[in-house]
C-alpha cells in the first residue's frame, strides 16, 4: 500500500507539470495568434507603378499601361498628424482637390509638417511595379524599416519589415516620394501625401490603401547591364512553429509517462 501511495503521488507530480507545461505552450500559441491578427488590423498602403511611356500631356495610370518594373525606389515619411489636420482646414477645399492642395502644401515646406519622430521607411519595386506592406521581408516589393539607401548607386541594403500604422479614430499621414530609379531611366513624378486609413465621409475606413503614383517613364537612355542589384534581407515576423513543437513534444512525452505510471500501478495492485 505504501508503495502505491508513493507511485501516485509522484503520478500527480508528473500529471501537474504536464499541465503547466501545456498551459505555457498554450498561451505562447495565444500570443502568437493574437500578434498575427493584430497584424492583420494595421493599414496596408501599396503603391502600384505604371509606365505611361512619352506622353507628357496625361500621365495618369491606364487599365492598357503595363508595369513600370524594379528598381524604383520610394521613400514614405510620417508627418505631424495635429499640424495636417490644421492644414487641411485651412485649405478648405473640396475632397476632390483636398489632397492635391494638402500635397501642394507638405512639398512647399516638408520639414514643418515631419513628425517629429523622424520615422522614414523606403521601399524598391518589384516586377510588378509593386511596393506595398508586409509581415516578411524580401527582396523587393516591401516597406523596409531601418534599410539604407545607396542614391549613387540606386540600391536599397539591410532593413525589416516596415508597419505604417493607423486607425480609425487616428489616422497616419505620410509624404510618398520616388527618390531612385534605375540607371538611364528619366521619370517625371510628383510627391503625394496618403492618410492610413483612408476615411471617406459618411462611409466605413479603408485599410487596404492602394495608390498609382503619376509616372511618366522614358527608358531611351537605358543603359545594358544597369538594372538595380538589391541585397537580400533578414527575415522578420512572429512565428508559431516552435510553441507548435513544444507542445506536441510535451503531450506526447506526457502521454508516455502517464501510460508507464499506470501500468506499474496496476503491477503492483496485482
Amino acid at each position: 500500500m505504501k508503495v502505491s501511495s508513493l507511485r501516485a503521488g509522484k503520478t500527480k507530480r508528473v500529471l501537474l507539470w504536464l499541465v503547466v507545461s501545456v498551459v505555457s505552450c498554450g498561451l505562447m500559441l495565444t500570443g502568437g495568434l493574437t500578434h498575427a491578427a493584430a497584424s492583420t488590423a494595421d493599414p496596408t498602403l501599396t503603391l502600384t507603378l505604371l509606365e505611361t511611356q512619352n506622353n507628357a500631356d496625361s500621365i495618369l495610370p491606364g487599365s492598357s499601361n503595363p508595369p513600370a518594373g524594379p528598381g524604383y525606389i520610394y521613400k514614405a515619411v510620417k508627418l505631424n498628424r495635429g499640424k495636417i489636420n490644421l492644414a487641411a482646414a485651412d485649405l478648405a477645399s473640396s475632397p476632390e482637390t483636398l489632397q492635391k492642395n494638402l500635397t501642394s502644401a507638405v512639398i512647399a515646406d516638408p520639414d514643418s509638417f515631419k513628425d517629429s519622430s523622424n520615422t522614414e521607411f523606403y521601399g524598391v519595386s518589384d516586377t510588378n511595379g509593386v511596393i506595398t506592406t508586409s509581415s516578411t521581408t524580401q527582396p523587393e516589393g516591401i516597406w523596409l524599416e531601418g534599410a539604407q539607401l545607396d542614391v549613387n548607386s540606386a540600391t536599397l541594403s539591410g532593413g525589416t519589415a516596415a508597419q505604417l500604422g493607423g486607425t480609425e479614430e487616428e489616422p497616419t499621414y505620410w509624404m510618398v516620394s520616388l527618390v531612385a530609379a534605375p540607371h538611364g531611366v528619366t521619370v517625371r513624378t510628383d510627391p503625394c501625401v496618403v492618410q492610413l486609413p483612408t476615411l471617406v465621409p459618411g462611409g466605413s475606413p479603408t485599410f487596404q490603401v492602394d495608390v498609382y503614383p503619376k509616372l511618366d517613364i522614358s527608358k531611351s537612355d537605358v543603359v545594358p547591364g544597369s538594372a538595380v542589384s538589391i541585397q537580400h534581407l533578414s527575415k522578420t515576423g512572429s512565428s508559431l512553429i516552435l510553441p507548435l513543437i513544444l507542445l506536441a513534444v510535451f503531450l506526447v512525452l506526457g502521454v508516455v509517462v502517464l501510460v508507464m505510471a499506470v501500468k506499474k500501478r496496476h503491477d503492483t495492485i496485482v
